[in-house]
């Protein structure tokens, strides 16, 4: 994780902190455009790393604003997920998506992410980032509600 914190320092973002080993990092940038930050960061670690992953960069008011309008908020938090989408989907393929049914899950489509609340384990549910990425035609990469919730902690420290 040092080395990538050294890759995103010279394209110029700082004070990264990484949370466990899933590609969870924070940081300051003096850049607004977070497409723009996103493209940099994964052609960075194409480059200095050899893998190509898709990146997706929301900022701290964004993470606010998706804990604020968690519709599942007074479900068990702990079956709660949220996955980020790397763009807003097409109009068609999320209402098609939006009418899926998954046994045991629950899911709302909104602008760039989607709440989930799985009534059994995650692993059990048909509803997978894999799925997400055929049927909207974006990346996708999913979070549990306790590293959403831990990833604002840590922005806070910026503001």
């Amino acid at each position: 994780m040092k080395d990538l914190k050294d890759v995103l320092h010279s394209i110029g973002l700082e004070n990264c902190i990484t949370y466990i080993q899933s590609g969870n990092i924070v940081f300051n940038s003096i850049e607004s455009n977070t497409d723009l930050i996103a493209s940099k960061i994964s052609t960075e670690i194409k480059k200095n790393f050899n893998f190509d992953v898709p990146t997706i960069v929301v900022t701290s008011q964004e993470l606010k604003t998706i804990i604020q309008e968690n519709i599942y908020a007074d479900q068990e938090l702990n079956r709660l997920y949220y996955t980020f989408l790397s763009s807003v989907p097409n109009k068609e393929l999320a209402f098609d998506f939006s009418k899926l049914k998954f046994d045991n899950t629950q899911f709302s489509l909104k602008n760039m992410g989607i709440y989930i609340f799985f009534d059994t384990k995650s692993s059990q549910s048909k509803l997978s980032n894999n799925r997400i990425e055929k049927k909207l035609k974006v990346n996708a990469t999913t979070r549990n509600w306790k590293t959403m919730q831990k990833l604002l902690t840590i922005t806070r420290d910026f503001i």
